[in-house]
């Protein structure tokens, strides 16, 4: 459901209780660091990176998109691509959605069908881990020595392969 606030359109409640599920996730996994966009301006709604190894977190939340809707793989897909850029640079990854409990094997077989796709026929087993009533979060994690994901499928980005944040990526290094 999309609540319409002052003639503008914004998310649900329920969408931004899921994308506060996956922030805390986030950060009980130390992805403390907060991004801005990927490469290609795209926002998922928690983009962090965990500096002391590298690792980004991708995370999007479900309230009203289904797993079957193209539009959705799209963005996935995209999401996806510039993860396999971060991989293919020796980094980890975390890819997570919140979804509906109710089709949450349903969004496992997105997720898989998104990695394999920017994998070159990689198979991702993927988790299903049943929070609370109504919400489920699917998820896989990468390391930079798994056979994840390939640039090569994922598609080039426009402009820079690294991802834009407000501080400065030299803080990345320390």
């Amino acid at each position: 459901m999309t609540i319409i606030l002052g003639g503008r359109r914004g998310p649900s409640r329920l969408h931004e209780h899921r994308a506060a599920t996956l922030g805390t996730m986030a950060t009980l996994t130390s992805h403390v660091l907060a991004l801005d966009a990927l490469p290609d301006g795209s926002v998922p709604d928690v983009l962090r990176l965990r500096p002391s190894i590298g690792s980004l977190f991708v995370g999007d939340a479900k309230a009203t998109e289904s797993p079957q809707n193209a539009a959705t793989f799209d963005r996935l897909s995209r999401y996806g691509g510039h993860l396999a850029i971060w991989l293919q640079s020796g980094r980890s990854g975390v890819f997570a959605l919140a979804v509906p409990d109710t089709n949450a094997y349903a969004w496992l077989r997105t997720l898989r069908n998104v990695c394999q796709r920017a994998s070159l026929g990689t198979w991702v087993r993927g988790h299903v881990d049943v929070l609370e009533t109504g919400t489920a979060i699917v998820w896989e994690s990468f390391s930079s020595t798994s056979p994840a994901f390939s640039s090569e499928s994922a598609g080039r980005s426009r402009g820079s392969s690294r991802l834009r944040r407000t501080a400065s990526w030299r803080e990345e290094r320390r």
